[in-house]
């Protein structure tokens, strides 16, 4: 039967078959909820319009690393809060693996670290970070290249120097 003739309460069409067609009487209801749809979809776009300024931001100062390799990785610290209850330690050494390779400051260590859930009650976090970083380079754990200026030194641990098994543990540690 291709004449069955039904009408869609919530959007005020009539449905003919196959064939719809459009009432140009749009009921009330059905207005607000458009009118609601597109004052959320409006606000969404300024919202990451604010968002993508906010990062932009935080990358010249020099905080947040650079957007073409971070946002994975920092959605899911932001997802999994898996810093949360763990060491400054622990942390640093988790970043480090999660970005081998990826050369670090400090800052931009600790942005991922609170990212992640990290709440410092240290009076000078920064400083934190950088004793932490500098404690273990000089264990062997990760690399620095020391530079002068507001952004400071630079941490990583090569991709080819990191053992499979730290890599392992530290991943294991993670999701436990």
């Amino acid at each position: 039967m291709l004449n069955q003739e039904s009408k869609n309460d919530l959007t005020s069409c009539t449905n003919h078959g196959t064939i719809q067609t459009e009432i140009k009487k749009v009921d009330s209801t059905t207005k607000k909820l458009l009118d609601r749809l597109h004052e959320i979809q409006r606000q969404v776009r300024a919202l990451r319009r604010e968002e993508h300024a906010i990062l932009t931001a935080l990358e010249i100062a020099g905080v947040r690393p650079q957007e073409n390799w971070i946002d994975a990785q920092e959605s899911t610290y932001v997802d999994r809060q898996p810093f949360a209850d763990k060491s400054l330690v622990e942390i640093c050494k988790e970043v480090l693996a999660d970005y081998d390779g990826q050369k670090l400051t400090k800052g931009q260590v600790e942005y991922l670290a609170a990212r992640g859930g990290y709440k410092s009650s240290a009076t000078d976090p920064k400083n934190s970070f950088e004793v932490t970083l500098r404690r273990l380079a000089a264990d062997g754990y990760c690399q620095v290249k020391r530079v002068r200026g507001p952004e400071g030194n630079r941490y990583w641990v090569p991709k080819k120097e990191v053992p499979f098994a730290v890599r392992r543990m530290v991943k294991e540690e993670a999701t436990s």
